[in-house]
C-alpha cells in the first residue's frame, strides 16, 4: 500500500479519501537546499514503508510550495521544508476529515520520520 506521490499538485487531500488514513506530505521547494537534504530521507522512509510494511495504510506525497498554494496554506506551513503526517478520521462536528497528527520543521533523521509515521499508521500518535 505505501506509495510516494511526487510534485502532488492537487488543492487537498480529498483524492486518498477511501485509499489511505495516513497521509505523510514533504513540503518543500526547489531553491530550497535543506529542502534538498529532506526530500532523500523522506523518499527512503517511503521506500522502507513499501518495503518492510507494504500492509501499511499511508501514501507519502511531495509537494513544493511554488507549484502548491493552497495545500500549504490549509496546514499553515510558514517555512520549508516542514513535513507533516495527517490522518483521515472522525471530527466531533464536522465528520471525518484529515487531521494533523505530527509536524517536523527543517531536516529530520531518517529513524525520527520512520518512526512517527509508524506510530500514526499505529494509532499510537
Amino acid at each position: 500500500m505505501p506509495a510516494l506521490r511526487q510534485a502532488f499538485e492537487e488543492s487537498s487531500l480529498s483524492s486518498f479519501e477511501g485509499e489511505t488514513d495516513v497521509v505523510a506530505i514533504d513540503f518543500g521547494a526547489t531553491w530550497c537546499s535543506p529542502c534538498e537534504r529532506q526530500r532523500p530521507i523522506f523518499e527512503r522512509v517511503a521506500g522502507w514503508f513499501d518495503r518492510e510494511q507494504p500492509e501499511a495504510s499511508v501514501v507519502f506525497v511531495t509537494v513544493d510550495v511554488d507549484e502548491n498554494e493552497t495545500l500549504p496554506e490549509q496546514f499553515t506551513v510558514r517555512s520549508v521544508p516542514t513535513t507533516i503526517i495527517a490522518r483521515y478520521e472522525d471530527a466531533l462536528l464536522w465528520g471525518k476529515r484529515w487531521r494533523e497528527k505530527k509536524r517536523f520543521q527543517g531536516v529530520i533523521p531518517f529513524e525520527t520520520l520512520r518512526s512517527a509515521v509508524a506510530d500514526v499508521v499505529a494509532g499510537d500518535e
